[in-house]
């Protein structure tokens, strides 16, 4: 219950109070919706320090609603910097836009979306990726999106350096090609292509003993793979 008290005076000229007016109401409801909805905080933030996400709520605008995280140096600015902007004014109008876009495209359709996206943060440019989708709402509530942003710096740098070394490899004239533990092929450059006649399309795929000679010994075509796990093969 919630009381409240008010004293009555009369008009007299003394005003002495003549009694006690005492209201009060039921707000067992309100008190019970107050309690789980901190249950439900204290439940969401301990979810967020359990996992490597960080978690966004905005609304039709790109407007910061909520954000949850255990790590606010992978923000853009301080939490509480970013709540009640947008996104526009955080990340620029390019990018900015295209966050908007997709967070009314998931109010429009109800279907999830994602972006990959960078930001320069406290310790360099960090890569995340972003996973939109409507946050449940009463008929009558304004609608707003859930965005959960994973950190993928890491698959981003090997991503590069593997793109980078299959660049240098393309480039040189000895025959490289790469396998999988299965012996089949995942890879192979221009020169191998040139010196077995084979384009990359017809090879990609196929067991690397299409392309051994008939004249080796099968014995010697077993030695190869576990010889060239301890450290490397060489032969003709």
């Amino acid at each position: 219950m919630e009381a409240s008290r008010s004293d009555c005076k009369e008009p007299p000229r003394d005003h002495a109070v003549r009694g006690v007016v005492v209201n009060s109401r039921d707000i067992t409801d309100r008190r019970r919706a107050e309690d789980e909805l901190r249950n439900s905080e204290v439940r969401l933030r301990s979810l967020i320090r359990s996992t490597d996400e960080i978690v966004f709520e905005f609304d039709e605008d790109g407007k910061y609603l909520n954000i949850w995280t255990d790590d606010e140096s992978l923000l853009a600015l301080p939490r509480e910097q970013l709540l009640g902007k947008k996104i526009p004014e955080v990340l620029g109008a390019e990018t900015g836009l295209a966050f908007v876009n997709l967070i009314r495209k998931v109010l429009r359709t109800g279907r999830p979306e994602s972006i990959e996206y960078h930001l320069d943060v406290v310790g360099g440019r960090r890569w995340f990726s972003g996973h939109f989708s409507t946050i449940p709402a009463s008929d009558d509530a304004r609608k707003t999106v859930r965005m959960q942003a994973r950190d993928i710096t890491s698959r981003k740098l090997e991503e590069e350096v593997r793109q980078r070394l299959a660049y240098a490899l393309r480039s040189i004239n000895e025959c490289v090609s790469i396998t999988d533990m299965q012996d089949q092929i995942l890879f192979i450059n221009e020169a191998f292509s040139k010196t077995y006649g084979f384009q990359e399309s017809e090879l990609i795929g196929r067991h690397i003993g299409i392309l051994r000679s008939d004249i080796n010994s099968p014995d010697l075509i077993r030695q190869i793979l576990p010889a060239t796990l301890k450290g490397g093969w060489r032969g003709n």
